[in-house]
């Protein structure tokens, strides 16, 4: 016990903090409370409160996280394998219609839907924000930064695009099959491909952008300058 609480002081003296919070965390997970206890009895009283705090705390949040993320997937992935399989199979079975045939007259009659009704678009739009928000989070959490660049352009891209949208609202809505366009369009723009549409669009947006960025800061400044005179 005592060179364990030694070896701890010294993790702590030279910073290392995690490697601390780590064995804790392992010797929680295996019973060994009374480690712990008392290995954080003798950090506390050295003053080591923030460390306890911060390496504890830490550590346990990721294993939680990994641990829900990794439970989620293999729920989807055993929903897919029995509960999707045993359906198709029961729908083969009853109707004699082929597994195959019944997926794709299925996505067409939803594809037909879509292009036709105005109600399940909140859902294409959610879908057509969340994969590209999580792709720049992971992104931003590997520093890459040509990743990071080439995101950042689709998201220019996009807000371009929704404010075009905002304000040829109610005529673009009334075009039959917009929303498929539209789906299909900002599909096309987050595919992680070289040549995908943000790369096609960017470069036409970054040459209006370009040639006219003296009369855009003389237009921000003035929205500034009467923003300043009333509130």
């Amino acid at each position: 016990m005592t060179e364990l609480i030694k070896e701890n002081v010294d993790n702590i003296a030279s910073g290392n903090v995690d490697k601390v919070a780590s064995e804790n965390v392992d010797n929680i997970a295996s019973g060994n409370v009374g480690n712990v206890a008392s290995e954080n009895v003798d950090n506390i009283a050295s003053g080591n409160v923030d460390n306890i705090a911060s390496g504890n705390v830490g550590n346990i949040a990721s294993r939680i996280t990994e641990d829900y993320s990794e439970r989620v997937a293999n729920t989807i992935e055993n929903f897919i394998e029995n509960r999707a399989s045993k359906f198709l199979e029961t729908i083969e079975r009853w109707s004699g219609i082929p597994a195959h045939v019944f997926i794709t007259v299925t996505t067409i009659c939803v594809l037909i839907f879509l292009m036709f009704s105005s109600g399940p678009f909140f859902i294409l739009n959610i879908l057509l924000s969340m994969y590209p928000a999580y792709q720049t989070f992971k992104a931003l959490e590997a520093e890459d930064t040509d990743k990071c660049f080439e995101w950042l352009k689709f998201w220019i891209v996009f807000a371009i695009y929704h404010g075009v949208e905002n304000i040829g609202d109610r005529l673009m809505w009334w075009m039959p099959g917009y929303g498929i366009l539209k789906f299909v369009f900002l599909t096309w723009c987050s595919i992680p491909v070289e040549h995908n549409g943000t790369s096609f669009v960017f470069k036409y947006i970054h040459m209006i952008l370009s040639n006219n960025v003296e009369t855009l800061e003389r237009l921000g400044e003035k929205v500034q300058n009467v923003y300043h005179r009333f509130v």
